[in-house]
This record gives C-alpha cells, structure tokens and sequence, in this order.
C-alpha cells in the first residue's frame, strides 16, 4: 500500500518535473526573442508551478518523512526507477536554468554596452 502510494506521488512529482522542464524551453525561446511580454507570463506560469512542487515535497515528507521514503524506495525496483527518471529530469531542468542564466547575463551585458554608447549626456558624440 505504501509504495502504491509513493508511486502515485512519484509519477505526479515527474509529470511536473516534465512540465517544469517545458517551462524553461520556453522561457529559453522567449529569452531568445526578447518577448518581454511572453516572459512575463511564463514566469508566472513558473512561480505558479514551483509552488505546486513545493506542496508535493512537504506531502511526500509528512506522508513517508525522509528516512522512511528512501528505504522504501531502495526497498522497490520500480521506486528506483521513477527515482533515476526524476533525477535524469532535474538535471535537465538545472543546464535549461544555466543556460537561460546565462542568456540573461549575456544580454544584459550587450544592453549595458549599449546604454553606455549610446546613452548618457550624447557620449556618442563626445567620442566623435
């Protein structure tokens, strides 16, 4: 009964894990874009869905506690199964973050470069 249970809780963790992962492709496109109004919404939709994640974990930890759920899991080929696909997930979700961090990074520098050529009192025309 319990490992029903934590499968159940597993394979909702891992459907929003795939959705979050989705999120990010599309945040990376708007990035990419530079579709301000797009990125507005997906990070409310990211926000909205990190909340949901943080609900599952304090479930699957008031349901099983930490000790009790990772012996279950060891316990059960197919827990760990579902567990090497969550983590396979998370990793994927971590390099989408780290490349959206660093389109975000990029582009801030060009816009900081901009601005300092030509914004400010005319400093184009001072250089020339």
């Amino acid at each position: 009964m319990e490992s029903a249970k934590a499968k159940e809780l597993l394979l909702e963790f891992k459907d929003k894990l795939k959705l979050f992962k989705s999120i990010a492709k599309e945040k990376q496109t708007a990035i990419i874009e530079f579709d301000h109004d797009r990125l507005e919404d997906i990070i409310g939709q990211e926000e909205l869905l990190l909340e949901e994640i943080s609900e599952l974990e304090k479930k699957f930890i008031s349901d099983f506690g930490r000790n009790n759920l990772k012996t279950l899991i060891e316990d059960n080929v197919e827990l760990k199964m579902l567990r090497t696909d969550l983590e396979r997930e998370i990793e994927e979700i971590k390099k989408l973050s780290a490349e959206n961090k660093y389109l975000i990074s990029h582009s801030l520098v060009f816009v900081r470069k901009l601005i300092e050529l030509y914004g400010g009192e005319n400093k184009i025309n001072v250089k020339v």
